[in-house]
């Protein structure tokens, strides 16, 4: 009990102070216990329950050692609250909705490998070896981010909700999250898979209802309904990933940056970096 006061008070801190107002310290200790099977461990969890939260969980590479000892789990933990404050804490969209999401580690390790471009001299996203533990311990989890320290490109695959970054790649890790959780394309153009994707908008409010991509976090709502204006009188059902975006005069109030669109709608992208 006495954790989940101390977990709203750093809550109600933060959001009085603003971005940047907060930091986050973690000590790990023996007496910690796993939170899902024998390899998950908590970070920093607001929302007690897991099903109304969107679950990070990060997972370390071979180079943080063996996470059984704590000075190496220590280690780990501190680029982990590091990378909190300084890549989700810094985004709007997902600090004022800060209380939404939890944050886990694994103790088991993967490992991320660069390839050559292709052929034709595209791109073509690292091999990943993810931890066996990860398939069962870590199915709760929104987003799965290893954490790695050799330097190469990172991707996200938005199908299995996993993605790779740096420690200390502060803007990465949002942006690969962002496709990890959202499925978001990208707004830059043309070497990379997510560009050609359609924003999250749809047509009607039964094609965003039954899209399964988007089944265990949807809600949809039209313009309309919200008392949004929209040109030409057309209607258009929106996703809100967080329950907030584009609301009022359209300011960045959601997960992700809003902008008007042709019909008014909500255009939901991830940015070059």
């Amino acid at each position: 009990m006495k954790k989940s006061y101390f977990l709203y008070s750093v809550f109600l801190i933060c959001v009085m102070f603003g971005i940047g107002g907060c930091t986050l310290n973690v000590d790990v200790s023996e007496d910690d216990e796993p939170v899902s099977g024998s390899s998950i461990y908590e970070l920093f969890a607001i929302q007690r329950d897991m099903d109304n939260a969107f679950n990070i969980l990060f997972v370390p590479d071979a180079s943080y050692g063996d996470l059984s000892d704590l000075a190496n789990r220590q280690a780990f933990v501190d680029d982990l609250t590091n990378a909190i404050e300084n890549s989700y804490w810094q985004n709007q969209g997902y600090y004022f909705n800060l209380g939404r999401y939890n944050y886990y580690y694994s103790l088991d390790s993967g490992s991320v490998v660069a390839n050559p471009p292709d052929s034709d001299g595209n791109f073509r996203c690292p091999t990943v070896t993810w931890p066996a533990s990860i398939n069962t311990d870590g199915t709760f989890a929104d987003a799965t981010i290893l954490i790695h320290t050799n330097a190469l490109r990172d991707c996200a695959t938005p199908s299995s909700g996993r993605a790779t970054a740096e420690p200390t790649s502060f803007r990465t890790i949002v942006h690969e999250s962002s496709h990890a959780i959202f499925g978001l394309p990208d707004e830059y153009c043309c070497d990379s898979s997510y560009s050609a994707n359609v924003p999250v908008l749809y047509a009607t409010e039964a094609a965003c209802l039954s899209d399964p991509v988007n089944a265990a976090w949807r809600n949809c709502a039209s313009f309309v309904s919200l008392g949004m204006g929209m040109t030409g009188g057309v209607q258009k059902a929106i996703l809100r990933p967080m329950r907030l975006c584009c609301r009022g005069r359209f300011h960045r109030m959601g997960v992700w940056p809003c902008r008007l669109g042709n019909y008014g709608g909500c255009v939901s992208h991830v940015s070059c970096c």
